[in-house]
């Protein structure tokens, strides 16, 4: 989140970490943009989820159509800050959105199809050519047209300390030498967990089953590097067709000021 293009690096002063003997133990955060609010608390520290409440009721308040609000995002067995939600008069949105489902994958189940002759899979370890990058991300994500030749976001979003090139990889047209799809993935060694993100495909090239080989193909190399679970914050048919398995939702609990 931090080195993506759309956070305004202002807002960091907006977030607050709690920290105890200098362990981090919790964190207050938006995801992109105020009027949001994620809670991240350590396990044996509830008892901060209050402060850290009134914390963000201070300083994530959004304003939407000229009225201010907030909203948290809580996992759905979190009943510790729901119910202080709840005391705060916060109350739950009906969110149909599939991406508030959080999704698995075991690696050791995941069948990695063939690819066609007519296509390349590459790491980005291997070839990384920035433009075609952006031009798969920018299509994929539909965007219209061509996007501009600026690669200063793209680049970015490429320099976070645990960005790991083996981990992305893009699905090449032979004949063309355009970059189709894209999957990327990201490591937590501590937890031995995966993360997909993010994934497209150019809508020339959906429904021949590029995204899920570019998918299992990260899956793959998570395993490689020691990756118990995968995780995808999705529940969209895509996932759960190529083995993904929902865990929980996230709840959505509304407050205007």
């Amino acid at each position: 989140m931090h080195y993506h293009p759309i956070l305004n690096k202002e807002d960091y002063k907006l977030f607050k970490v709690w920290l105890d003997n200098d362990e981090l133990v919790a964190v207050n955060h938006h995801e992109h943009r105020v009027g949001q609010a994620f809670l991240q608390v350590k396990d044996g520290y509830d008892y901060l989820k209050e402060e850290m409440i009134i914390h963000a009721e201070s300083n994530l308040v959004g304003q939407k159509e000229g009225k201010k609000y907030l909203d948290f995002y809580c996992k759905e067995f979190d009943k510790v800050t729901i119910n202080l939600l709840k005391q705060r008069g916060y109350t739950r949105i009906k969110e149909d959105s599939p991406w508030l489902i959080v999704t698995k994958l075991d690696p050791n189940e995941a069948q990695l199809p063939n690819l066609s002759d007519e296509f390349e899979l590459i790491g980005l370890d291997k070839e990384n050519n920035l433009a075609q990058v952006d031009r798969v991300l920018w299509r994929g994500f539909n965007h219209e047209g061509e996007p501009d030749g600026d690669l200063t976001d793209r680049k970015l979003m490429q320099s976070p300390p645990n960005f790991n090139k083996y981990l992305n990889v893009v699905i090449k047209e032979k004949s063309s030498g355009n970059y189709v799809s894209y999957s990327g993935s990201w490591y937590d060694p501590n937890n031995k967990v995966g993360y997909i993100e993010p994934v497209a495909t150019d809508p020339d090239f959906r429904k021949k089953g590029l995204g899920k080989v570019a998918v299992l193909e990260c899956v793959k190399r998570l395993k490689t590097l020691g990756a118990k679970t995968v995780y995808v914050e999705s529940g969209i048919p895509f996932y759960l067709r190529i083995g993904f398995k929902p865990v929980f939702k996230y709840e959505v609990w509304h407050k205007e000021f």
